[in-house]
């Protein structure tokens, strides 16, 4: 068995764990793996199948006669069109969750559900530590669909005030996130910022007592799915991926909707509201009768051992591509590049700079014209790289409608002086070309 791949192997990232383990699961079930090839890559083997791991609209082509498959996902109710925009040409969409499923089979006949998984190696059951003095609930994340504000909030509303005794241990919350959180702070809150070794990861979830997994939007949510793996009882959001193992978690919380912060590919309407009085009583029961919630976790971890390991979604996910069959197809030995059609859109750089995308560096020099995919142009307008004459036109601007609100005043920002091109109401001394190189991830 062959198979061609694009996968982020960057384990501080979902999508990197996700490609990482895949990989080496594949590998141990005999499937030869090499990189995905382009034009200039002509001595590298072209498989008869290619797998990509992250957002479609990142598949840039390939070779004529490969079956494509893409292993993605998304956090909301809707799919941004920048995010979709060349789904039509890929042979198989493959999605960690029922409601992905739900949600990319309006936009393709051929979508397949492979759960994802853990190490059991590492993320395996551990008796949880004895509650002395301090009862540590804990969350992992950052950004808002992560909902480490509602955690926050709710430990707040349980605890704030709360006088510990003898009988009734300190309560705090530990929150693990790659930024510093202005926002996570308070009386027993400990916010923990940087990146961490594996190891010492494995060993801080192994301190916990409880863990929040409040997201509003997953497509699977490898955090708390961790957690469970580890045997630590966990208050979890009942919707989107969480759905596909809520009903392991020690406290299943209800959800409504609420409006989803603006992604990057565009507007994707509604993300899932964890009810906040439903995770207060669970965090007050867990506290009081913890003893209770012990033996439930622990059987929840064995069965997260038995049924959801990395070789468990390997094996689906061959299945997914066709199959044992599929994978021993012969290689394609005819190179004729296939190019998906994209819609590009105009960029016109108001400065130098450059951006990374999937190990590919886009380079834009000031006042030059290019065409460039959606999510790229709609971060340089983020970034403020863009000179307004390549957004005259709102229609085909390839921004997303709370970035065309915006646009009056970004044009207003960047309008320059007639006499000494510099910008108005703006420090000289500031006025500089940047060529930084930014990296975008899927």
């Amino acid at each position: 068995m062959n198979l061609s791949t694009v996968a982020n192997q960057n384990s501080e990232t979902g999508y990197g764990r996700m490609g990482q383990y895949l990989v080496k699961s594949l590998t141990k079930l005999g499937v030869s793996i090499d990189p995905c090839s382009s034009p200039g890559d002509e001595d590298q083997p072209v498989h008869a199948n290619g797998l990509w791991m992250g957002a479609p609209s990142h598949i840039s082509g390939w070779w004529k006669g490969q079956r494509v498959h893409c292993l993605t996902m998304w956090e909301a109710t809707g799919v941004p069109p920048g995010f979709r925009e060349n789904v039509h040409e890929i042979d198989t969409l493959i999605v960690p969750s029922e409601q992905n499923v739900e949600l990319f089979s309006h936009w393709h006949d051929n979508v397949r559900k492979v759960p994802l998984g853990i190490d059991p190696a590492q993320w395996h059951y551990r008796e949880r530590p004895p509650v002395g003095s301090e009862f540590r609930f804990m969350t992992a994340g950052q950004g808002e669909r992560k909902g480490i504000d509602i955690c926050v909030r709710a430990f707040q509303t349980v605890f704030g005030g709360f006088v510990p005794s003898a009988s009734h241990p300190r309560p705090t919350l530990t929150v693990k996130s790659r930024p510093s959180l202005k926002d996570v702070r308070g009386e027993g809150i400990t916010n923990i910022s940087g990146t961490i070794p594996f190891a010492d990861e494995i060993e801080l979830y192994a301190t916990a007592h409880a863990f929040l997994g409040l997201a509003r939007g997953e497509g699977w949510g490898l955090m708390p799915f961790q957690a469970m793996a580890q045997g630590i009882p966990t208050i979890l959001s009942d919707a989107h991926g969480h759905h596909e193992f809520a009903h392991l978690a020690a406290a299943p919380i209800s959800c409504g909707l609420s409006k989803a912060e603006p992604f990057i590919f565009g507007d994707a309407e509604n993300w899932w509201e964890p009810d906040l009085d439903e995770v207060c009583e669970a965090m007050w029961d867990m506290y009081c009768n913890y003893d209770e919630y012990l033996d439930p976790a622990a059987h929840s971890a064995q069965i997260i051992a038995d049924e959801y390991t990395w070789d468990h979604s390997a094996t689906k996910l061959i299945d997914a591509m066709g199959g044992r069959e599929a994978l021993s197809l012969p290689d394609i030995t005819e190179r004729e590049w296939h190019k998906p059609t994209i819609q590009q859109f105009l960029v016109i750089t108001d400065k130098d700079c450059g951006y990374e995308v999937n190990g590919t560096v886009h380079k834009f020099k000031k006042g030059e014209t290019y065409y460039v995919f959606g999510d790229l142009k709609r971060m340089m307008y983020e970034n403020n790289n863009l000179d307004p004459a390549c957004l005259d036109n709102p229609h085909e601007s390839g921004l997303t409608p709370e970035q065309l609100d915006r646009l009056d005043r970004y044009r207003s920002e960047h309008e320059r002086c007639y006499a000494c091109g510099q910008r108005y109401n703006s420090d000289t001394s500031l006025d500089f070309e940047d060529e930084d190189v930014l990296e975008l991830s899927p």
